[in-house]
């Protein structure tokens, strides 16, 4: 897939080794720490699936909706920003 110039290189799909998918190191940090401090632990296997290359539009917007359920429900405000994530 073509890759854009623009917003931190969210455009290039994750890889094994990027899979916070940013070129800038403080994003990747931020990303990072979002990932890593949610308390729930379906948080991370939602942001893998929903940004996988074979996962097809339709279920990254299931994967967002379910990650901004987990938010509303729990009060893991990560979940939100990772649901962000996943619809870049």
């Amino acid at each position: 897939p073509p890759e854009s110039g623009g917003g931190g290189g969210s455009s290039r799909p994750p890889t094994l080794l990027d899979p916070l998918r940013t070129a800038d190191p403080d994003e990747e940090a931020r990303r990072f720490m979002l990932l890593a401090s949610s308390t729930n632990v379906v948080v991370w296997p939602l942001y893998v699936a929903g940004t996988s290359s074979a996962c097809r539009e339709d279920a990254r917007a299931y994967v967002a909706e379910r990650l901004r359920a987990i938010c509303a429900e729990t009060g893991d405000r990560q979940a939100d920003a990772v649901a962000g994530m996943v619809e870049e």
